[in-house]
């Protein structure tokens, strides 16, 4: 009885490595190996690149500000964003008002 389970173990252990062997050589020596590791290599690269700002540098991945078009912003650069939009309003409010209490000139 045991010598039937050991054998049922055995010959399962056997499949399990020779499935294993073949995945390996699948991803080691084959065109469609090759494929996986570059495209595994580009998207580290493009994640690298997602991090760092052309003004500010890198940045921690915690750090960034996700947009709501999805897109990554580094912290200052979105702190510079929301002054400049304050800034804006600020302007076309001053701007309507004035607009509005100005006497208006006839032609």
């Amino acid at each position: 009885m045991i010598g039937i389970i050991m054998e049922g173990a055995l010959f399962v252990a056997l499949i399990a490595t020779v499935a294993a062997l073949l995945f390996y050589a699948l991803l080691r020596w084959t065109p469609l190996g090759l494929r996986l590791r570059q495209d595994r290599n580009r998207r580290q690269i493009e994640h690298t690149l997602e991090l760092e700002c052309p003004i500010h540098g890198l940045q921690r991945e915690e750090a960034m500000v996700r947009l709501p078009s999805g897109s990554r912003i580094c912290p200052a650069c979105y702190k510079e964003a929301v002054a400049i939009r304050q800034a804006l309003q600020k302007w076309s409010a001053t701007r309507r008002s004035r607009r509005l209490s100005a006497p208006r000139r006839r032609r």
